[in-house]
């Protein structure tokens, strides 16, 4: 009896050390149950606020263009509207522009001179715009569309922002402009007010016997012949060396550019503005030589702040460079009077356009950004704030008047049909214009 107890006591003691083992265990796995679901849990919460906070950061646009080209209060205007914030990085010459942009993924949007663009897409740097997410390129004007498709056939990778012009700029106090083929006195003014016994506005000139006519050598290239005989001023003024020579003792000054030196003269020449051949090339470069000795003999190369002091008297340069240079000399009292003129036979439009780059990250929102700068009340903003011309016709309503009365900035009609637009040359071309412009430099 004594030892049935025993071994019951012992089977139960057994159970008892059976049980508490299989409580433990239990309890074990309902812990690492409950630990793992507290880390799902608390990975999922996690999640839940890394989600949250990518739906709050706002989307991120980046553009490149030149400086002060694009209003602040437009880019905070475009986030208020949109939600999506704008970074704004600028340049200061196109070859930092083409580095940046062969950085994939760094930019969304560029603003890139127009005659660069068929250069940059064959390289695989933009990408076609879709003009149906840009409704607002319907109403840019058909004139400068034009032009453009010289520089981008098709018009397939860029759109026109602002615009301005080549020609020649002069200091009306210190030429005379009664002497015969020189300047005469209705030239205009940048502010576009009546100088003494003239009329305002940029002349109206008259084209030289046998110019080309219009789209001689591709749709758009060539402005319309103006009337004949109108007495305006010539590019022969800064090319003969017989009248160059009447501005020895005052200045005289000329870019450092022979792509767009080399477009007017061959244009002068009545060649095509695009030729690459040896020979015209040479001619081209014949005719440039006065100018280019000319333009040695004058100190500095700051040609905006020689005009408005005085120490320039001719110049060929752009509306812009002429603008400005009216405003400092006004502003700082110099006697000087500074009138920009768009020569008879012609000159170089310049363009800045708008562009998607190929490995842009966000080619929706940017089709939308430019959008929204083509719009006529934003394009007035960027016109008011830069004096450049913008091709939305619509915006002259909220253009400042004292700008939208500026001829330098707006031409009118007559002027700016003599406008060209002449298409950066290839390699070689780029190549035969250095050698000739050097040979230029060195008087041979």
């Amino acid at each position: 009896m004594n030892d049935m107890k025993a071994t019951v006591a012992r089977r139960r003691t057994v159970w008892r050390l059976a049980a508490r083992r299989w409580r433990a265990k239990a309890q074990a796995a309902r812990g690492r149950a409950m630990r793992a679901g507290g880390q799902v849990a608390r990975l999922a919460a996690a999640l839940a606020l890394g989600c949250a906070a990518a739906a709050a950061a706002p989307e991120r646009l980046n553009v490149l263009g030149w400086r002060d080209y694009v209003e602040p209060a437009t880019l905070e205007s475009f986030a208020a509207q949109t939600g999506v914030d704008v970074v704004y990085d600028s340049y200061d010459d196109e070859a930092a522009m083409e580095a940046r942009l062969r950085r994939p993924g760094d930019y969304d949007v560029v603003i890139v001179p127009a005659a660069r663009l068929a250069d940059l897409a064959a390289a695989g740097l933009l990408r076609p715009l879709d003009l149906a997410a840009i409704p607002n390129a319907a109403g840019l004007d058909a004139a400068i569309l034009a032009k453009l498709a010289v520089l981008d056939p098709g018009r397939r990778h860029g759109l026109p922002y602002l615009w301005f012009a080549t020609g020649l700029a002069f200091d009306a106090a210190r030429i005379d402009p009664a002497k015969p083929d020189t300047i005469r006195p209705d030239a205009i003014r940048p502010d576009g007010a009546k100088s003494p016994g003239g009329a305002s506005g940029v002349l109206s000139a008259g084209a030289p016997a046998g110019a080309p006519a219009a789209g001689a050598f591709s749709p758009g290239a060539f402005p319309a012949a103006a009337p004949a005989g109108d007495p305006a001023v010539s590019w022969d003024l800064a090319l003969r060396p017989d009248k160059l020579a009447r501005f020895a003792d005052c200045g005289v000054s000329s870019p450092d550019a022979p792509e767009a030196l080399f477009a007017l003269a061959l244009r002068q020449l009545r060649l095509d503005p695009s030729s690459t051949r040896p020979l015209d090339l040479r001619r081209a470069a014949d005719l440039l030589a006065p100018l280019r000795r000319a333009a040695q003999r004058t100190k500095g190369d700051d040609v905006e702040a020689g005009l408005a002091s005085g120490e320039i008297c001719l110049a060929v340069t752009t509306s812009l460079t002429a603008a400005r240079a009216a405003r400092r000399a006004r502003e700082g009292e110099s006697g000087a009077d500074i009138r920009f003129v768009v020569p008879r036979e012609g000159a170089p439009i310049l363009i800045d356009a708008l562009a998607v780059p190929a490995a842009a990250r966000r080619p929706q929102t940017a089709f939308a950004f430019i959008n929204y700068l083509l719009r006529p009340q934003t394009a007035a903003r960027a016109t008011n704030a830069t004096r450049l011309a913008n091709a939305a016709p619509a915006s002259r309503q909220w253009i400042a008047r004292d700008v939208a009365a500026d001829q330098t900035i707006y031409p009118p009609p007559e002027a700016s049909a003599r406008l060209f637009a002449a298409p950066t040359p290839d390699a070689a071309g780029r190549q035969a214009m250095a050698r000739e412009w050097a040979r230029t430099a060195a008087g041979r």
